[in-house]
């Protein structure tokens, strides 16, 4: 990815994409890159930005990683900042920070950078990367680069893959090139996904998907129009609900709060556990209930669902899951996703499984997709008429 060893001069492109499945070694790769840059060309400056600071700062842990381990290149940098924003700088003159490109970008504007790394770009605002992140290179006439898992076929990133603009650079992998993974574990994986999934996540590749359920602009829409973070506060004068998806075997259990109060609903509060007994989520069920006075909080009673519902019943409603009642859930938020009455803060698990579903998802992840379902159907069932009318929910045909 080391595009040049000098901020000025001629160099064989100006953006890098790389494109692989997860787990690849994308972010190690990257933190290695910057680093390299940062000690090899003196006074430069690089950014690493993503869809939320913790996204970005991952890249920057890697860095800090490697410096502990290297006494040599640890005594080439100052002590790191973590405040306003992670940045680190180097005797040589050159600086490392971390930004998010929420909020359109606004902590990016008006900085200058030689290079730019926007990390899980096809999460990004396209509108930022346009607007904003080339222009904070125009100083310098600095470098792209976009790093990403594919997520959506015909995405400003993928677009960009496929022109025939020699001025990028463009590497794939796949994740089974990663020597340090379980290989038989990730083979084993694919009986678990769908192929559409599995090309995306392992193999790396854009796939125009013919069976997503909700649609990638709607779903990033969503969270790009979020400009709070969670958990968020419960308010006197606000309405809220709660959903809650139960884990089975190897599943998580997700609890979604949504604040009903006004259009859009906004996802105030999100737990998402593996392996935890039922006792603790039945804690965790009542806590967020009385926390935020939930005026239904739903959770899935389906099959082990009885259980909990039991220790709970006091505070939530049960739902049991048939073929007709989750076909009514499922359009329901597609309904609300489709015309923007539905937001929450980037949650990249959430975010993945709404990307990936489909209705054939008995080889899918989609404990979120539910609890959320169930959050916004609660919000239809409780909210006053004045809030929701039944328009809000798609007819189901018979």
């Amino acid at each position: 990815m080391l595009n040049r060893l000098s901020p000025a001069g001629n160099r064989s492109h100006d953006t890098t994409i790389l494109a692989t499945g997860r787990r690849w070694g994308k972010t190690l790769v990257s933190a290695i890159d910057l680093l390299l840059y940062a000690l090899c060309v003196p006074n430069s400056s690089q950014c690493v930005t993503s869809i939320s600071l913790d996204q970005a700062s991952i890249s920057f842990s890697y860095i800090l990683s490697v410096l502990e381990k290297i006494p040599f290149l640890q005594a080439c940098a100052f002590s790191p900042r973590f405040s306003p924003f992670p940045t680190l700088q180097f005797r040589n003159g050159s600086t490392i920070t971390i930004r998010s490109s929420s909020g359109r970008g606004k902590f990016l504007r008006g900085h200058s950078f030689h290079r730019v790394l926007v990390d899980e770009a096809e999460y990004v605002d396209p509108a930022v990367i346009q607007e904003v992140v080339y222009m904070s290179l125009a100083d310098y006439a600095g470098e792209l680069i976009l790093v990403s898992t594919p997520k959506h076929f015909g995405s400003y990133v993928h677009r960009l893959f496929q022109s025939a603009d020699d001025r990028i650079y463009r590497q794939t992998g796949s994740t089974l090139d990663n020597p340090f993974i379980a290989r038989d574990y990730i083979q084993q994986l694919r009986e678990r996904m769908t192929d559409e999934v599995w090309r995306r996540e392992v193999l790396g590749e854009w796939v125009a998907s013919s069976t997503a359920f909700f649609g990638f602009h709607h779903i990033q829409q969503a969270y790009l129009e979020a400009d709070w973070t969670i958990p968020e506060e419960p308010m006197r004068d606000r309405r809220y609900v709660a959903g809650w998806d139960l884990a089975r075997k190897q599943d998580w259990t997700v609890g979604i709060v949504l604040d009903v109060t006004e259009r859009p609903l906004r996802v105030v509060d999100f737990y998402r556990t593996q392996q935890t007994d039922w006792q603790e989520i039945a804690e965790q069920i009542r806590y967020r209930h009385h926390k935020y006075r939930c005026a239904t909080t739903l959770i899935d009673a389906t099959g082990l669902g009885d259980v909990v519902l039991a220790m709970v019943s006091d505070v939530a409603r049960g739902f049991t899951f048939t073929a007709e009642t989750k076909a009514q859930l499922l359009y329901n938020l597609q309904v609300l996703l489709q015309r923007g009455d539905v937001r929450f803060p980037f949650q990249r698990d959430l975010v993945d499984e709404l990307v990936n579903y489909a209705l054939d998802d008995k080889n899918l992840q989609t404990d979120c997709v539910m609890a959320l379902a169930l959050a916004c159907w609660s919000g239809y069932r409780a909210a006053a008429a004045h809030l929701l009318s039944s328009q809000d929910v798609a007819v189901i045909p018979r």
